[in-house]
């Protein structure tokens, strides 16, 4: 059964659209996508963003910190809730934000 193009294009605009951050990273940390209200809230485009950068890129130093201590349970337990940490502006500023993940995870786990 297939997914109409109307369904489809509705989805990615209230991907895009929503009123939250969203961006999916790979194994890499590296952004592979991210919606234009979080591109606006870093001022970034996404060609500067996907593909380029690492989340660790715009994460400021004690961020980083908290993140890296967070990272086993997430790992373990495959989402994370609501973690405290500032993300760097492309203008130099802090913007602090709630993180919630989910891991994607294939066949094998990974």
């Amino acid at each position: 059964m297939s997914i109409p193009a109307n369904a489809l294009s509705e989805r990615e605009d209230l991907y895009n659209s929503a009123p939250c951050g969203f961006h999916s990273l790979d194994k890499d940390d590296v952004f592979v996508r991210v919606n234009e209200t979080e591109l606006c809230w870093l001022g970034y485009t996404r060609d500067e963003l996907v593909g380029k950068k690492t989340i660790f890129d715009l994460l400021s130093p004690e961020s980083i910190k908290s993140v890296n201590d967070a990272f086993p349970e997430f790992l373990h337990q495959g989402q994370l809730r609501d973690l405290e940490v500032h993300l760097l502006r492309k203008d130099g500023s802090m913007l602090p934000v709630l993180v919630s993940a989910t891991a994607i995870r294939d066949l094998q786990g990974k």
